[in-house]
């Protein structure tokens, strides 16, 4: 009759063991969401070469109603985990909607892109929650919603 053995591992052995595979679990665990984190960003950049690009894209909502439709080299930019958006574009066509009253620039944009000028004008438009203005040839327009976006 033939007998085999299975060599068996200490009980310090198996400790050791179970030790270091759950280290290196969790540090797999660790820099895997550490990656993750890294890889989300809390801010997008949008740019479209017109107006109706970006309507046709699924990130067409982000971008306000009052762009018309002639714009051209529209780019928006925004906060994608709080209130904050500025948009810039160029038009023939300028700020049209019924809606958009002229009046003084209240308040200052969350958000200031590279792109972003430095003076901004006294007057421009006010568009319901956004704040529009152009300086250059060039309409740049800031959302001015504040608060907690997840309502908290």
């Amino acid at each position: 009759m033939t007998t085999r053995t299975t060599p068996t591992a200490s009980p310090r052995t198996r400790t050791i063991l179970a030790a270091a595979a759950l280290t290196a679990s969790a540090a797999v665990t660790l820099s895997g969401c550490s990656l993750i984190e890294a890889a989300q960003t809390k801010d997008a950049s949008y740019q479209f070469d017109t107006i109706a690009e970006a309507r046709k894209s699924d990130d067409g909502v982000r971008f306000p109603g009052f762009i018309t439709g002639d714009s051209r080299d529209v780019e928006l930019f925004a906060k994608l985990d709080d209130f904050g958006a500025a948009a810039r574009w160029t038009s023939e066509n300028g700020i049209t909607a019924e809606y958009c009253t002229p009046g003084p620039i209240e308040g200052k944009s969350a958000v200031e892109p590279a792109w972003w000028p430095t003076d901004i004008p006294e007057t421009g438009w006010d568009c319901d929650r956004w704040m529009t203005f152009e300086k250059d040839g060039t309409y740049y327009a800031w959302d001015t919603a504040s608060g907690d976006p997840k309502g908290n």
